[in-house]
């Protein structure tokens, strides 16, 4: 399937066969049938439409160019601090220049219909769909943190972590903790 929709044999919006159909056709699985149908997915290729199956996507063709070389118009109110500022801090909305040190990956190259499912998925499993406010003493969070941590051989507990709802509730935390230490 892959070959096809490269040489464009399947075309953009092409409607692909069942998953079932695939698994009957190869002698395969179903599990394994799926799978192709999420490999393919994942690069790309094609896209699942809810209740109506796997289509050929719009990104399969898309061949990408070259990058160009920038040249930056550099005029003499630039030289200035207020210039100087606003040409680095206007830089990133700027669609022509693409920014290395951001570490942001271009739309084009991400997988961006699953990357919406997966957000979809995970806000449904949340409290209000996402809506509610989970407190900052999480016990979940707390043992997550502590399940994956690999500082100290994996030996923290939840007891030993310490979640915040922010940069402000931390510094309030901190200073707490200093005003009630006994200084000698």
């Amino acid at each position: 399937m892959e070959e096809q929709i490269l040489s464009e044999t399947l075309r953009i919006g092409d409607k692909l066969p069942y998953i079932r159909t695939i698994q009957k056709i190869y002698n395969a699985s179903l599990n394994t049938a799926r799978q192709t149908f999420l490999e393919l997915e994942s690069k790309s290729l094609i896209e699942s439409r809810p209740k109506a199956g796997y289509y050929v996507s719009k990104t399969s063709q898309r061949k990408l160019a070259l990058p160009s070389i920038s040249k930056p118009n550099s005029s003499e109110k630039d030289n200035t601090l207020e210039g100087l500022t606003h040409k680095v801090f206007d830089t990133p909305r700027k669609k022509d220049i693409r920014q290395f040190s951001l570490g942001v990956s271009d739309e084009s190259l991400l997988p961006i219909a699953k990357l919406n499912k997966g957000v979809i998925r995970a806000m449904r499993n949340l409290d209000g769909s996402g809506t509610a406010f989970e407190p900052a003493r999480s016990i979940n969070l707390r043992r997550n943190n502590a399940k994956w941590s690999l500082e100290l051989e994996g030996k923290l507990t939840e007891d030993d972590i310490l979640t915040t709802l922010g940069t402000m509730n931390a510094i309030f935390y901190c200073l707490n903790a200093v005003k009630n230490l006994e200084i000698p």
